[in-house]
């Protein structure tokens, strides 16, 4: 065996022990480990229905008492005329399969769900000079208008 071949030998065997050493002391994809992420679910209303309907709706199906499921927050829930509901959660990855479970168990009549994969774009928006309005005076002013909106016929 010549002296580069010892030496690729000897980098393999240390590879593969340091491999199985990591892999060893590793922790298992637990509930405390396991990354989070966003899911974005829209509630799109087929028909013009009132606000009123629609809690009927979530109430009937039992929508509102199985969501969310517990370790899955809701970062925002908006509505959006023409859409519907676009609520956005922040859940560990294992939890994915049991918000579908959730949304597919239901009978929704004139509301279609859909449940999508999405991310937080705000620290890209700053990173390419993106300016964002956290100010106080613009979040009580939208949240004023969005009462109005709901009053509103």
């Amino acid at each position: 065996m010549t002296h580069s071949s010892r030496i690729v030998s000897l980098f393999l065997v240390c590879l593969v022990v340091s491999a199985v050493a990591t892999l060893a002391g590793a922790p298992a994809q637990t509930q405390e480990h396991n990354p989070s992420t966003f899911v974005t679910l829209v509630l799109h209303q087929k028909k013009a229905e009132s606000l009123v309907a629609f809690k009927e709706q979530l109430k009937e199906n039992g929508f509102q008492e199985a969501f969310p499921p517990e370790g899955v927050e809701i970062v925002s829930w908006t509505g959006s005329l023409g859409l519907g509901h676009v609520i956005t959660l922040r859940l560990p990855t294992y939890k994915i399969p049991e918000v579908r479970e959730v949304i597919e168990d239901r009978q929704w009549g004139d509301i279609e769900p859909k449940l999508y994969s999405s991310y937080d774009f705000e620290p890209f928006w700053k990173d390419i000079g993106g300016e964002t309005n956290a100010g106080d005076e613009v979040h009580q002013e939208y949240t004023v208008n969005s009462r109005r909106m709901l009053i509103a016929p």
